[in-house]
C-alpha cells in the first residue's frame, strides 16, 4: 500500500518523540516547581504526537486500530491522524485518504 521509506520516515518520528519522552521525564524527576510543571505539560503534549504518529503508522500498514490501543478511553483526532497520514503518503495515496476513511478506521468494531 505505501512505500516502506514513508513509514519509515515515520517510523523514525515515533521514535523520535520516544526519546524526547524519556529524555523530558529524566528531566521532571530533577526539577521542582514550576519547571516540573512546565515539563510535564511538554510530556504530555509529546505523548499525544507519539500516539497520533504511532496510530497513523499503524494504519498505513494496515494494522486494525483495536491492535494498537486494546482500551483507549477517547479516540485520537481523526482529523490530526490524516493529516499526519497524508504528509507521508505519495499524491495518489493521498487522494484515497478522506476524513471519513479515517474516522471509520478508528471506530471500535461492533460486536452484537
Amino acid at each position: 500500500m505505501f512505500s516502506s521509506v514513508e513509514l519509515l520516515s515515520l517510523q523514525a518520528k515515533v521514535r523520535g518523540f520516544q526519546a524526547q519522552g524519556t529524555t523530558v521525564r529524566q528531566h521532571i524527576s530533577r526539577s521542582h516547581g514550576t519547571k516540573k510543571c512546565d515539563l510535564w505539560q511538554l510530556k504530555r503534549s509529546l505523548g499525544n504526537n507519539a500516539r497520533e504518529h504511532l496510530v497513523a503508522y499503524c494504519l498505513l500498514r494496515g494494522v486494525p486500530y483495536e491492535k494498537v490501543e486494546k482500551c483507549p478511553k477517547t479516540l485520537p483526532d481523526a482529523k490530526r491522524v490524516l493529516n499526519i497520514m497524508q504528509e507521508h503518503a505519495s499524491y495518489a495515496e493521498r487522494r484515497k485518504l478522506t476524513l471519513e476513511k479515517v474516522e471509520n478506521l478508528l471506530k471500535p468494531i461492533q460486536t452484537s
